[in-house]
């Protein structure tokens, strides 16, 4: 994934938020207040001062997703998005927002002809829907079909 040039290490013990986000307990939390931010490719670790936290990010999609569906400027979508994925991932955020904010990117990609980005988008949701919550959904979606088939 091309979010940012810095190598972090993603086999930390997370901890989880009380409307289900994991957070991993070996990165800091964000203490920006922008809404928005523009995409900078990383060349040093961030600060916290840089970076947006997971209640600003919320506002952050918003905004954008708001703002796309009224003048449809991708340039200045793909940019707020590559900037909130960017800061999911220096915090290590995954959970139901991170793919929420991945699809969301990866719908608007699409509908752009924007390949490469959609790619990046693909390939992080991959990787979210493996993690739990997302896998004990789906180990437990088919373990009621083969409940279901066997009855």
């Amino acid at each position: 994934q091309q979010v940012n040039d810095i190598d972090l290490e993603k086999t930390q013990p997370t901890e989880e938020t009380d409307d289900g986000e994991e957070f991993s307990s070996g990165f800091f939390r964000g203490t920006c207040q922008k809404i928005e931010k523009s995409y900078l490719r990383l060349t040093s670790a961030p600060k916290p001062e840089q970076v947006r936290p997971l209640e600003i990010l919320k506002l952050a999609l918003k905004q954008v997703s708001t703002r796309y569906q009224q003048d449809e400027d991708y340039p200045y979508a793909r940019n707020q998005l590559k900037a909130i994925r960017q800061d999911l991932t220096v915090q290590n955020i995954s959970g139901f927002f991170a793919a929420q904010v991945y699809e969301a990117h990866a719908r608007i990609a699409l509908a752009e002809s924007d390949f490469d980005e959609f790619a990046q988008c693909q390939s992080r949701l991959i990787e979210i829907h493996a993690q739990p919550p997302f896998s004990q959904i789906q180990n437990d979606l088919q373990w009621q079909s083969v409940i279901e088939f066997s009855a």
